[in-house]
């Protein structure tokens, strides 16, 4: 019998109370155990309650403008999110192992398209993003 696993991609940070939005994932055995783990890369917090607007809230004014015309502020004015590492445990869960494999960017840059591969060809599976070491 198949099991479905499903990850919402829009879900309340733990620590800020707002929205994020991750930019991509990818699924990889990065610890050789012989299942597959995920790695989610975040990209930004947003709260639709409080979205960034230009001359408010430390964003400039005219900051959200193109070409005169008042768009969405987004990624600038909106935080990073941090990354996270789910390490498959065998059973049909996952455990958050973001902080202690190093890898949960604290600083929250903004993340896009992850992948595994063994970059420098040792055996193991690197994980990279274009814009965070993951």
């Amino acid at each position: 019998m198949a099991r479905h696993l499903s990850f919402e991609w829009f879900y309340l940070s733990r620590t800020q109370g707002q929205r994020s939005s991750p930019a991509g994932a990818t699924w990889g055995d990065y610890d050789r155990d012989g299942f597959l783990d995920l790695f989610v890369s975040g990209y930004a917090k947003f709260d639709p309650d409080n979205p960034p607007l230009a001359g408010k809230g430390g964003v400039p004014p005219g900051f959200c403008q193109f070409r005169g015309v008042t768009v969405m502020c987004g990624p600038r004015g909106l935080p990073g999110e941090s990354d996270h590492l789910f390490h498959n445990n065998g059973n049909g869960t996952f455990t958050d192992v973001s902080v202690k494999a190093g890898v949960s960017d604290p600083r929250g840059y903004y993340a896009l398209a992850p992948v595994f591969v063994d970059v420098d060809n040792d055996g193991w599976l690197d994980c990279w993003s274009p814009t965070t070491p993951c």
